[in-house]
Order: C-alpha cells, then structure tokens, then sequence
C-alpha cells in the first residue's frame, strides 16, 4: 500500500465534493468518472496538459471524444459488451470542473511521490492510480445505500485469497465480481508468488501483516489471462473493469450473466465468492428432490457443481447456512459433505461487513476424485484486527496471518483440543449432528469452580458490615437530630 498523510485524504475527499457538489453526480457514479479522468491523464498526457493551459483548454466535447476512445479499450480488454460501456458515458459538462479535478489530481500524484520517495523502486501511475480509485470507492461504500452488501473489506479479501491454493495457470471466477475486489485479491497472490521466486528485496508488508507488491511492478510480468468474473450488475461490472485496467492488468473475461439465474457451462479450478445473503429464488432448483427457494444456497450448490475435476473454492457463508435445521439446508450440507472434500471453516467475529452484525464464515472446499473424506478443521477468529463499529479502528496487529499459517500448517498440529482457538471434527461427528458446520456446535468450553471461601464466615463477615453500616447511620440520624 501506497503511504498516506492527512493531506492526501483532504484532496480525495475534495475530489469526490467537486463532482458531487458542482456536478450533481452521485455515489458510484463519481467513482466511474474519476476513473475516466485517470485513464485520460494516462493515455494522452498532452490533452491533460492543454486543459490547464489558458486560452488553449479543449473543448468539453474533445475530451469526451478521448473518453469514448478509452471506454472502447475497456470493453476489448475484458470483453464487455459495448451496451455496458454506452450506458455510463462520461458525464461532467464543463470544463473548469474538469479543470479542477485535474489540480486535485495533480496535487495527489505530487504529495504521494514525495511520500513514496524511500520506497523500493519508483511509484508510478498504476500505484497512485488504483490508491484513488480504491480509497473513492471505500468512502461511497462506507455511505448506508443498497449496494454496501457488495463489499468486501479488503483484509478479508485478502485472507480468503491467501488460504486458496492457486496457482498461475488456474482457471479463476468470481461468480458474483462487484467491483471485482475479490478477484484483485487472488492475481495479487499470483503475481507476489511469481515475484517471490526472483526478488524478495520489493516484497512489502501491508497494514494487515499480508505480502504485498506495488502494481508497477506487477506490471512487469505477464499477466495470467485466468481472471473470470460475472455480475449482473453492469455498474458493478464496468467498475471491475476500469478498476483492473487502472493496475495494469491487461486482460480478463467479464459478462454480465447471473449465475443463480443462468445455466453456466464452464468449469474453473478456483472459485472465489460472497454469495447474496437472504434473498429468495423464483426459479425451480433442487437438491436431492428438495426444492430449494434460499439464494445462498442455490448460490453455494452451483458454485460446488462448477468446480473442475480439481477444484477449489473459498466462499463467505452466513452463520444461517451453516447451522439451520431446515431441509434445504441441510440436502445442501449433505452434498457438500458427501460429494466434496470439506477442508474448513473459518468462523468470523460479527461486524466485519458494514452495517450489519450478522455472522459469517469462510468455507473452504475441493473436489476429490478419490472420494477422501477427511476430518474438517475449524477456526474461530475472535477480532479481525479492527474496532467494531464505523470507525474500523486498528486494534491488534496481524490477526490474519495467523489463521493462514494455522490452516496451512493444520495436517501437522498434534493437538487436536476442542477447548482451542483451531481442532478438527470427525465426518461421522458432523454427519451425526446434521451436517452441521459452525464452529460453536463443536467448541467446548472450560467452566472452572470458583472457590468462595466458607459459607459460614461469609455470613460472619456480612452481618458484621451490616453492624458497621447501622452504627454509621445511626450516627448520621443522631448529627442531623442536633442540627434540627
């Protein structure tokens, strides 16, 4: 991650007021049009510079024409159907507010360059790029609107993505992309493993104790042409794309199918995905001659079904999914359990989402063509790192870490305590409790004796305080009589 000073936060902020406040665009849309900008300063750097030049500014109409040329690029990199790219065209009217973007925007490169000075490496417009972008789209998603069930925060992208087993040729697929935070997340692991192997002098470490590399450097390797994501959102879908064209990721296949509703055909190696919680299913779907209603499920039953022969899957699943005694449920449980190879669950502390409480967990799966069916692991994550509320304050340092190396070195812990933070869980115990997998079913808790002492003295020494307490008022009663 790119360092930031209070500075750099004010600019941001004045960013997103100019286009709000001058403009009257709104929400996401603002993060779409700060895009185009960005990809303008980058693809034609003299038309950046003639808009601050008096007397010589281009009309609003040329700009726009680059704008159209830059969408088009868009759409031929990560195969978008040009409909989507009509639909969000480029929306702000007048070129001194234009012109002030372009200062702010100028101000944020100048500021983070200097911060950036020590680092490894030069900064260049992919890093400062994607830091606006991601930092715009975290201040709309912090907003209480409808699209907030979308996002991801990045820590816990990052901990999905680091305990999925992927490798560079894989398959990759977002079923449901969004602003295709979670598919970052997996090419950022592929690409630091690849750099790994040549120079561990400019591999960082982020806030959340994770590997990190700058873009610009990633830049520099061939990019896995693996990354498959779906929505059917086409908002979300054109943010997924300027957001990967802004880090230099050159190709990727995005559509805008919906993967309940749509018969997908093709199969992936890794499927990485935050399913739609509590939302019905119209559309007849069943599992073991169970008609199924529950989105999640149908939702999570597909994922399974999508998998190659040696797939994997990281999924965020509701408390709900995991412990619900329903019929639905639980056939989804049973074929997951039977016809898969459940490797984990990973049980997350409430909150971490915004605006919203609920409970969830990480389920980790695979396809097993031997039919293996190991005892299953769980985890309880009690703090992700972060403040409970709004505010997401920092609270502990690398929490997450931690539960990658656990799950990574899970097959050689002897210790198997169901009184610990990690244990594992036979498929005879699970098959006979339901199939069901959350992590409080299992955890056994230590309920230590409290010694108290002796009831007799006990009472002793209460009625002693009592005599004390009765002298003292009648000594109060007595000074007041006085005073009277």
């Amino acid at each position: 991650m790119l360092p930031k000073n209070n500075l750099i936060i004010k600019l941001t902020d004045r960013l997103f007021n100019v286009l709000n406040e001058k403009s009257g665009i709104e929400s996401i849309h603002i993060v779409i049009q700060i895009a185009y900008l960005l990809l303008l300063k980058r693809e034609n750097p003299n038309l950046w510079k003639q808009i601050k030049q008096q007397g010589h500014s281009p009309a609003i109409d040329e700009i726009r024409e680059q704008i159209v040329h830059i969408q088009q690029q868009t759409a031929d990199s990560y195969n978008l159907p040009r409909y989507i790219i009509q639909d969000f065209e480029f929306k702000i009217n007048r070129i001194e507010i234009v012109s002030e973007c372009v200062d702010i925007i100028n101000s944020i490169y100048k500021e983070t360059e200097n911060l950036g000075s020590s680092l490894n490496g030069t900064i260049t417009y992919y890093d400062i790029d994607s830091a606006i972008f991601d930092d715009l789209y975290e201040k709309i998603m912090k907003k209480p609107e409808k699209f907030q069930n979308l996002y991801i925060p990045r820590h816990i992208r990052y901990l999905m993505a680091s305990l999925t087993q992927i490798n560079y040729s894989d398959r990759i697929y977002d079923p449901m992309c969004g602003n295709g935070g979670l598919l970052l997340s997996v090419y950022e692991r592929i690409m630091i493993k690849e750099y790994e192997s040549q120079n561990q002098d400019v591999i960082d470490t982020d806030n959340d104790g994770f590997s990190t590399l700058r873009y610009s450097l990633m830049a520099n390797l061939p990019s896995p042409d693996t990354l498959n994501g779906s929505d059917p959102n086409p908002q979300q879908l054109l943010l997924s794309a300027l957001s990967f064209q802004l880090r230099g990721i050159k190709k990727a296949n995005l559509q805008p199918n919906n993967f309940i509703q749509d018969n997908i055909s093709e199969h992936f190696d890794v499927i990485i995905a935050n399913p739609p919680f509590g939302q019905k299913f119209n559309k007849p779907h069943q599992i073991n001659e169970v008609v199924i209603k529950n989105a999640e499920i149908v939702f999570i039953d597909k994922i399974a079904d999508t998998l190659s022969p040696t797939g994997r899957a990281t999924i965020i699943v509701s408390e709900g999914f995991l412990s619900n005694t329903n019929s639905q449920h639980m056939q989804c449980r049973k074929k997951l359990f039977t016809q898969y190879r459940l490797e984990g669950v990973i049980s997350l502390p409430s909150g971490i989402f915004l605006n919203t409480q609920a409970k969830s967990s990480i389920l980790i799966l695979s396809k097993d063509e031997h039919n293996n069916r190991p005892d299953v692991w769980f985890y309880e994550l009690q703090n992700d790192g972060y403040t409970n509320d709004r505010a997401k304050r920092r609270t502990k340092e690398f929490p997450l870490p931690e539960v990658v190396k656990a799950f990574r070195e899970r097959l050689y812990n002897s210790q198997n305590k169901r009184t610990e933070t990690c244990f594992f869980v036979s498929f005879e115990e699970i098959q006979r409790n339901d199939y069901n997998l959350s992590y409080s079913r299992y955890k056994q808790f230590n309920y230590e004796r409290q010694d108290h002492g002796d009831v007799c003295e006990m009472m002793q020494e209460i009625i002693h305080n009592e005599r004390d307490i009765q002298n003292i008022l009648n000594e109060l009663e007595s000074t007041f009589i006085w005073k009277k």
